[in-house]
């Protein structure tokens, strides 16, 4: 009785339904479906889920046959698409008894219809459950509003934020077809919820943290109701979590002799960096992993790094069944881990190193016009780099970084201080300049050789055209310019399903041919004709 209580106050609070429009003199019907899912290994009864009513109208005419005329095909094939796609590990998470629940593939579908609408905070999903007609097909007449979404979001957070991403992925490209084939990678800058307003320093943080739990526990003393007494709870709660990544912050910078960062008090995983437009805003990184064939094949999305993700995405693309023949990657990934993963992978790559700007004289240096690193040439065979004063540098003793844990030895030579470049080569008045070089380097200046071949450059010339307008659909079409849900997690969880939404448009005609496969053998015929004349 106990749990069958529960579930009830688990079940959605408000769910209206369309009204029933249909003209009863003609003796139309309309069944509110509610389907039983398989039971799980050990359990004896499934779950009940509420589908909607079979057949709406709008007025005398049925709603599909409305959507058909009104140029809404797409609505119709996201649903077939839908009901084909296995959403076992979505309706696990339900337990038998109670109210039945609204199946997770009709709060999925209005999720993604948002998604494509730029519509998709769950208040704009709960108006968009009411007013569009796309989306009563899609829901069955249903209306979950914005407090079912959000629960429902939260319950599959995991799955979706992963797993799910997966297996539809896995279907859309068995679907197209797609085996083998190049891809890209690459990543970009999402403002997160959170605004600057909310940053702080460690000590703050720490003072406002010690405040908030005191406050928590003279609740506790005072037996507040519990209403009051959780509001302070996850203040305190997040306040600890936001000095812990605080302190982590400032360890990771004082290694590298920098100042300590401020940090969020409401998103404290967020990172105050600089976005595409140079502004510096609270943001999250998300990379792509984009296959030759349209799909995004990897998601993942990070704080800081675009290259710490990039052994994920590749598992995404083994997971979803596509070999990858070569992968381009952009210069922010030109990094000693990401060739030696290349190699221990056997995967072909294409990285060109960090383009250096010249001098008048044609030698490569800094941002502050000092000879960069590119302006020293490493003799192999003596183990050396001569400098351009034409000194021989010789190496030190091999040292362990202490952010990257890559050992590396430093080149130097005594005759730094009275050369007469030494204002062109570094600012510091006493100390020589020093070039260092890690353990494996070798693997960047073979790729930097790679790269001087025409037919090499003209295969990654093809790089740009792949994965940069993933990101101008997913920002302009579908609207993802910032985060609606906040943390790490909530970020991640949202940009799957965005690159799930772009995924289902890509495969838009693939979906459209198999609905009509289903329904008659000569439609998918006449729509493959009208296909190969549009594009050939």
């Amino acid at each position: 009785m106990v749990g069958r209580v529960k579930e009830q106050a688990e079940s959605p609070k408000r769910v209206r339904a369309v009204p029933d429009t249909q003209q009863r003199a003609f003796e139309f019907e309309a069944e509110a479906r509610v389907s039983q899912s398989e039971p799980e290994p050990g359990s004896p009864v499934g779950v009940r889920f509420q589908e909607g009513q079979q057949r709406l109208f709008i007025g005398n005419v049925p709603l599909e046959q409305y959507l058909e005329h009104s140029g809404l095909k797409a609505v119709r094939a996201l649903k077939q698409w839908l009901e084909q796609l296995d959403m076992r590990a979505l309706e696990r998470a339900y337990k038998p008894g109670g109210r039945p629940p609204l199946h997770p593939r009709l709060m999925l579908g209005l999720i993604l219809y948002g998604i494509h609408l730029k519509q998709w905070s769950l208040r704009e999903l709960e108006q968009l459950a009411i007013r569009d007609v796309g989306a009563w097909w899609l829901c069955g007449g249903l209306q979950p509003d914005h407090s079912t979404l959000g629960k429902f979001l939260v319950r599959h957070e995991k799955v979706l934020s992963d797993e799910f991403f997966v297996s539809a992925t896995r279907q859309l490209a068995q679907q197209l077809g797609l085996k083998e084939g190049e891809a890209a990678a690459d990543g970009t800058v999402i403002q997160a919820v959170a605004g600057l307003r909310s940053l702080a320093k460690k000590e703050v943080l720490e003072a406002e943290a010690r405040e908030a739990r005191q406050a928590a526990q003279a609740g506790e003393q005072q037996q507040v109701p519990r209403s009051e007494q959780a509001p302070l709870e996850k203040k305190a709660q997040q306040l600890e979590k936001a000095v812990e990544i605080a302190t982590e912050r400032a360890q990771e910078r004082a290694e590298r002799r920098q100042s300590a960062p401020q940090v969020s008090r409401q998103e404290p995983q967020a990172v105050n960096q600089p976005g595409k437009d140079g502004l510096y805003r609270l943001s999250y990184k998300p990379s792509v992993l984009v296959h030759s064939g349209g799909l995004i094949v990897g998601q993942a999305v990070d704080a800081t790094s675009e290259v710490g993700v990039l052994p994920g995405l590749l598992q995404h693309s083994q997971q979803v069944g596509v070999v990858l023949q070569s992968l381009a990657l952009d210069t922010g990934y030109f990094q000693l881990q990401v060739l030696q993963l290349a190699v221990e992978l056997q995967l072909d790559v294409l990285c060109p190193p960090k383009h250096s700007p010249r001098n008048t004289e044609g030698v490569p240096v800094t941002r502050r016009k000092l000879f960069a690193k590119a302006a020293f040439r490493y003799d192999a065979q003596a183990d050396c780099y001569w400098c351009p004063a034409g000194q021989k540098m010789e190496p030190g003793q091999w040292k362990v970084e202490a952010d990257t844990k890559l050992r590396v030895r430093h080149y130097g030579t005594p005759a730094c201080k009275g050369c007469p470049l030494r204002a062109q080569c570094t600012s510091s008045q006493s100390a020589p300049r020093k070039i260092g070089r890690y353990e494996g380097e070798e693997l960047k200046e073979a790729m930097a050789q790679v790269l001087e071949h025409p037919q090499a450059r003209k295969r990654y010339a093809r790089r740009s055209p792949l994965v940069e307008p993933v990101f101008a659909e997913l920002k302009e079409r579908q609207g993802l310019k910032r985060f609606h849900r906040r943390g790490l997690r909530g970020a991640r969880l949202e940009f799957s399903l965005h690159c799930l939404a772009f995924n289902l448009k890509r495969a838009g005609p693939a979906v459209v041919v198999l609905w009509l496969r289903c329904r008659s053998p000569a439609g998918a015929v006449l729509w493959l004709g009208l296909l190969a004349i549009a594009f050939f």
